[in-house]
């Protein structure tokens, strides 16, 4: 017994594997992840080295040119860059397309860890980055609010705010930017520094070892045990200026008597301002693989229901919302979709002028889609612009098996045969034809599985949708349209026949006079295709070429240097003036942001 004959002998049996598989479709669909692009890994790893309050000269000669020299040997290299700043160090490796980013990071961490000895004792521990495209951040704002007084707001959000929007689920991190930062200064006075005879270095040793929590083992108390702990982190102002910090003639020296202790801020080397008014930017990472719109979608709603605890002026302007953006991009595609699936059915019955056929051949496009979404779900990857196009190109493809398989079930049915040995042998007549034609089109996309580098990531989802809807559209030819059809078709052999000959009686004897003639004359249609073709490799060349479309954000950008030197209250007048130029009715926001860097370069980024 072969498939058709199977599903036409055993119909329940198959309407319940039917319905099984587009119930697993379905359930993978609502289990799918949604972003706007695959999960991208560009083959870049960047060292980052900070080094507080050390100018660039230092910076490069002390670490970067040793970072660059250590990773220089690191296999697959294609491209080392770097830059140096007041404070910081950052090279950037470039490796070869298929590189594996996890070994040659573990690489590049094993060369630096050769050279760590070698680097200033003050400096921080290199950190090596991947970089991802996926870790930026899917929703950023800027609040305002505590009367433009950004240390206050800061803490406020560091401390109640943040911990709350991690606790959310998909949430992987909550980053702050701008405003000012808290800072313990201490003033000392260096004539006194001299009459107590003590040096700087002792202070900063005393401060550091006074500033830490040590722990005190445990203590076991029948069947209990308590662990024991000596807290020793300064709490307030009052417990760093007495710290003992010396003795002088027998008597303590406190801080208090050589320095002043002030709690203030960072010294301002940068700005943030959304609206005219000072702020701070927010910015919320997801974590790897979770439902971009889902995660802000919870974030918003989190972010309303604590809207009754913060303080009346806090406002949260929402600048960007990636989860929006994906959910329009892939609504759009979808939308698309299902505007192809709709219009190839309508074709169908136009052509058909019968609602029974159409129906029986339709019911293979939504089969094969809720098939396509548990393979899309199998494979780990999202529903995105790559997999939905992917099911784009499918669904053209979807119906012309059913449509094959329905034809000559038609043909058998017009020969007076009965409905269910029509249907039977009807579809296992072509079901070799078919395989062979489906597996034709999906040898296309085969050779995407032995892609490597970024083009794997963004053509394997599309070849493996296509692959998927195509093969389970087979599996709706060979065994849904043969059982739907002998139940609606019993009897309507004659019936059938009679429509076909009347709407295709024309076309048929039209096609067979056109056919004759281009036989009879091959030159004729020979050689203007083979100049068509010819024409249209040729034409190529006009083509334009980019590695992504251009993508409508409700976000626009720009960025200005300004010249070396510009101090930063003037970068800040220029901006306001460009904030006034930009105001236009249709801008929800104006954010700017920008800093004083080495040497007064400025960059600032103006959005709206």
């Amino acid at each position: 017994m072969n498939i058709p004959e199977f599903s036409v002998k055993r119909k329940i049996t198959t309407l319940m594997l039917v319905l099984i598989l587009s119930a697993i479709g379905i359930l993978s669909f609502f289990n799918l992840g949604l972003d706007m692009l695959p999960d991208l890994e560009f083959p870049v790893v960047a060292v980052v080295t900070s080094y507080e309050g050390v100018a660039s000269e230092e910076i490069e000669s002390g670490i970067t040119k040793l970072v660059e020299e250590a990773v220089g040997l690191v296999k697959h290299i294609k491209k080392v860059t770097s830059f140096s700043i007041e404070g910081m160090s950052v090279v950037m490796i470039e490796f070869e397309w298929g590189t594996n980013l996890d070994f040659a990071a573990q690489d590049v961490r094993d060369r630096l860890s050769m050279i760590e000895e070698y680097l200033p004792k003050d400096a921080d521990k290199p950190i090596v980055v991947k970089y991802n495209p996926s870790d930026t951040p899917i929703l950023i704002y800027a609040v305002t609010g505590f009367g433009s007084d950004t240390l206050n707001l800061r803490t406020y959000l560091d401390d109640e705010i943040k911990p709350r929007l991690e606790g959310e689920e998909g949430v992987a991190n909550v980053f702050l930017s701008g405003g000012k930062t808290r800072e313990i200064n201490i003033l000392i006075d260096g004539e006194r520094l001299k009459g107590y005879n003590l040096s700087l270095s002792q202070i900063s040793q005393v401060l550091r070892y006074e500033n830490i929590n040590i722990s005190g083992g445990h203590i076991k108390e029948g069947y209990r045990e308590y662990l024991l702990r000596t807290p020793g982190e300064y709490r307030s102002i009052e417990e760093i200026k007495n710290t003992v910090i010396g003795i002088y003639n027998g008597a303590p020296v406190y801080l208090k008597d050589i320095a002043e202790v002030k709690d203030t801020f960072k010294e301002v080397r940068s700005f943030a301002r959304v609206d005219g008014k000072d702020c701070v930017v927010l910015g919320i990472m997801r974590q790897s693989g979770a439902n971009i719109v889902r995660v802000s979608e919870r974030v918003e709603r989190k972010l309303k229901s604590l809207k009754s605890i913060m303080p009346a002026d806090v406002e949260f302007a929402e600048l960007m919302n990636f989860g929006t953006v994906a959910k329009r991009m892939v609504k759009m595609t979808a939308l698309d979709v299902l505007v192809g699936g709709i219009i190839t059915v309508i074709l169908l019955l136009v052509l058909l002028r019968s609602f029974l056929p159409t129906f029986v051949v339709g019911l293979s496009i939504p089969f094969s889609v809720f098939v396509t979404f548990a393979g899309i779900y199998a494979a780990g990857y999202t529903l995105n612009i790559t997999t939905m196009t992917g099911l784009g190109l499918g669904i053209g493809m979807l119906v012309s098996n059913a449509i094959i398989v329905m034809e000559n079930i038609f043909r058998y049915m017009e020969e007076g045969k009965e409905t269910d040995i029509s249907a039977s042998a009807g579809t296992n007549e072509v079901m070799a034809a078919i395989l062979a034609s489906t597996l034709t089109t999906v040898i296309v996309f085969l050779p995407a599985i032995f892609v490597t580098g970024i083009t794997a990531r963004l053509i394997r989802p599309i070849a493996i949708t296509v692959t998927v809807s195509l093969l389970a559209s087979f599996i709706a030819a060979i065994t849904l349209v043969p059982m739907v059809s002998s139940v609606l078709f019993k009897g309507k052999g004659e019936t059938l026949k009679m429509a076909e000959e009347k709407e295709f009686g024309k076309i048929k004897k039209l096609y067979s006079k056109s056919l004759s003639y281009a036989l009879n004359h091959k030159i004729l249609f020979i050689v203007p295709s083979l100049v068509l073709f010819v024409l249209s490799m040729w034409s190529l060349r006009f083509v334009g070429k980019e590695f992504f479309p251009s993508m409508d954000t409700p976000m626009q950008l720009f960025s200005l240097r300004m010249p070396v030197g510009t101090t930063l209250e003037d970068t800040e007048y220029t901006m306001s003036v460009m904030e006034k130029a930009f105001k236009e009715p249709e801008l929800i926001h104006i954010a700017t942001t920008g800093g004083v860097s080495e040497g007064g370069k400025t960059d600032v980024a103006f959005g709206g």
